[in-house]
């Protein structure tokens, strides 16, 4: 499998952080930042896409419950 460049998006939340060290040098002091997206750069990629995110929470985050039948 050959190796291929990813591309990073920073997406902007209100629970986010300013400092996202080591994982990257964006600086989110003037709005936090709460996903960083890693997405194929190459936008003719075969699929299927892939698409990383790490999330940066000044608090907790809730999560919905998950419903047994």
């Amino acid at each position: 499998m050959p190796i291929e460049h990813a591309s990073v998006r920073a997406m902007h939340k209100p629970w986010g952080v300013s400092d996202l060290q080591p994982w990257s040098d964006i600086d989110g002091t003037s709005d936090a930042v709460g996903e960083l997206w890693f997405e194929r750069a190459d936008k003719n990629a075969p699929v299927p896409a892939l698409l990383l995110k790490l999330l940066f929470t000044s608090g907790p985050l809730s999560l919905p419950k998950t419903v047994s039948v």
